[in-house]
């Protein structure tokens, strides 16, 4: 587990990278809502490791007393290497040599996120307190109001997501991107803590964050010895198990509830992947490739290789 230190860096980071400006003061609350008491003194200490160790050049304004980051700058700030301080090897190596992040090059995609209202909703979860949040759909020209009873906090593909009931559509459980959440404000009301463990429990060998609701069943799949291999040695299931058949494909087997991430998992894949069961899962398989198809046309032969 990442430590102390770790943790209020990561925080700091996040909340430099929004653009805003912060006194001091504000930064030391925005610690402590995380459970990291700390002085102005330890603070100055660790922002000065955020310019030397993680070149984030932080500067502070002597007129308004805030400290903060330009836009050119975090515009050429690269993923910050913090987020994967909870990875033992790589937080051993990264303490051993400073220098260590120049030739570590991680993913990109990383997405902006309102990393501001990431206390605020771990709160609420722990707290299971009903919160108001306005949250912005991407195929929606204007955002919505919800009153949610919020569950957990859900990482898939980069991004994260709230995972909560709508108390105004039958307390349906959905999932709300937080770079889509403008805004946050945490009610007074209470609800059953018993619902969290309920909601947590139908995201159990869940892959991604729709089709919550689907009844558990054995996913089989069928493919060649090459992807085979890459399913071998990163497991589309932590539970699945691969046995060769007769004719020298490989199927691979698991309990799972099969939805749209799996879907675009299988289609991704360097080889091809036939799903064999469930019928229903094989049909939307079908479906979704032939959607994809569409803005092709007519196809014809590939001679080259990528």
């Amino acid at each position: 587990m990442p430590t102390n230190k770790e943790r209020a860096l990561s925080l700091l980071y996040d909340k430099l990278m929004t653009g805003q400006r912060y006194t001091s003061a504000e930064l030391v609350e925005v610690l402590e809502r995380n459970d990291l008491t700390v002085s102005e003194r330890s603070l100055s200490r660790w922002l000065q490791q955020l310019r030397e160790e993680y070149d984030l050049p932080v500067q502070f304004d002597q007129r308004t007393k805030r400290h903060h980051v330009t836009e050119a700058d975090r515009q050429a700030q690269p993923t910050s290497l913090l987020k994967y301080t909870d990875s033992q090897f790589l937080r051993d190596t990264l303490l051993r040599n400073k220098k260590a992040a120049q030739v570590i090059e991680p993913d990109n995609r990383a997405p902006a996120l309102n990393h501001h209202h990431f206390g605020q909703l771990v709160m609420v979860c722990l707290e299971h307190r009903l919160v108001q949040v306005r949250h912005q759909k991407f195929d929606a020209t204007e955002p919505k109001n919800y009153l949610l009873q919020p569950f957990f906090l859900k990482e898939y593909l980069y991004r994260w997501y709230l995972i909560a009931a709508d108390t105004a559509d039958q307390h349906k459980i959905k999932a709300f991107g937080l770079e889509r959440i403008l805004e946050v404000q945490p009610t007074d009301q209470k609800f059953n803590p018993k619902k969290r463990e309920q909601a947590a429990e139908q995201f159990v060998g869940l892959m991604g964050i729709t089709g919550a609701e689907v009844d558990p069943c054995e996913v089989v799949l069928r493919t060649n010895q090459l992807q085979k291999e890459f399913f071998r040695t990163l497991p589309l299931h932590e539970r699945q198990k691969i046995k060769e058949l007769p004719d020298g494909r490989w199927e691979i087997s698991f309990i799972g509830k099969p939805n749209l991430e799996l879907a675009q998992q299988l289609v991704g894949q360097l080889e091809p992947i036939e799903v064999v069961e469930p019928a229903w899962f094989r049909q939307y398989v079908i479906d979704y490739l032939k959607r994809n198809l569409e803005p092709y046309g007519e196809s014809r032969p590939h001679k080259g290789k990528i």
